[in-house]
């Protein structure tokens, strides 16, 4: 169940709702908790559906996997990812999220589930259902059109690193090449953080720290990606940078308040630990 829903990447979820909620200016309330356990259920309600879409092909090239490897029958796969799915709607919705956004979130795990193996265009549908669950959180401040500033430019940010992570991702079945335009995207959160810095008057020191920071992250991941002698070493590489996602969001929370972002170093750190013991892919 864990391998399903991919839970060691349960963190980069929590983390783009904590980011929403914060972004968007609210104080503290119950529906926090709801979004979190929301996003959470949504999450493997989607990574379960992927691997009941995707049991004809892992029957062919991945036996590994849970269904194919007899762990689980492809039936109940499909019941347990519904459930999963249809609780956390009812989670994002208890906690005020504004009903459209969740409803597009849904949408866009559903298409991504469906075509993720047939089209290279999926990483758009990849990088929404993360665009759209941070929305969401933002939502439940009460109004979600037109979003505040910052909200889009940390969205349009995590927009472009969900894409470039997923293009990245798809050289390892290309025999390990890497796209520079992946490379590229994944890098466009560093442009979105020193804009959000300018238009937050914030101290520009706080966003060297935080680009800084970022850099090191992207430099590890680099080396492993370049590191020929791996062959699993893009795998490897795409792994950290869906821990990164936590980053992503650390860099624009920074902006606000820089000792905020330590939280999101506890959730980078359960992200990496936990991918110990469950794959992040």
């Amino acid at each position: 169940m864990w391998t399903l829903a991919r839970a060691s990447n349960l963190p980069t979820v929590w983390s783009n709702v904590l980011a929403g909620w914060l972004l968007s200016g609210q104080g503290w309330h119950a529906g926090v908790g709801w979004a979190l356990a929301g996003g959470a259920l949504a999450y493997a309600g989607g990574c379960t559906l992927n691997d009941a879409f995707d049991a004809r092909w892992d029957r062919r090239h991945r036996p590994g996997r849970p269904i194919p490897a007899g762990l689980i029958s492809e039936r109940a796969v499909w019941i347990l990812g519904g459930v999963e799915l249809a609780a956390g709607v009812g989670c994002l919705l208890a906690a005020g999220c504004v009903w459209p956004l969740v409803m597009a979130l849904v949408l866009s795990i559903l298409i991504y589930d469906w075509i993720h193996k047939r089209s290279p265009w999926a990483v758009i549908p990849m990088g929404l259902c993360r665009v759209f669950l941070g929305w969401a959180a933002a939502s439940m401040a009460g109004s979600w059109w037109p979003p505040d500033s910052g909200v889009v430019l940390w969205l349009s940010a995590l927009f472009a690193y969900i894409m470039g992570l997923t293009l990245v991702a798809r050289g390892e079945a290309v025999g390990g090449r890497v796209p520079w335009s992946g490379l590229v995207l994944v890098m466009m959160p560093l442009v979105g953080t020193w804009w959000f810095n300018r238009l937050e008057r914030a101290d520009f020191r706080d966003f060297l720290f935080a680009a800084f920071l970022f850099g090191l992250g992207a430099a590890h991941v680099w080396g492993r990606l370049t590191h020929r002698a791996d062959p699993g070493r893009v795998g490897a590489a795409v792994a950290k940078m869906l821990a990164g996602i936590v980053v992503v969001d650390a860099l624009f929370i920074a902006q606000l308040k820089l000792e905020w972002a330590a939280g999101w170093a506890v959730l980078l750190a359960a992200s990496l630990l936990w991918q110990k013991r469950v794959a992040a892919t």
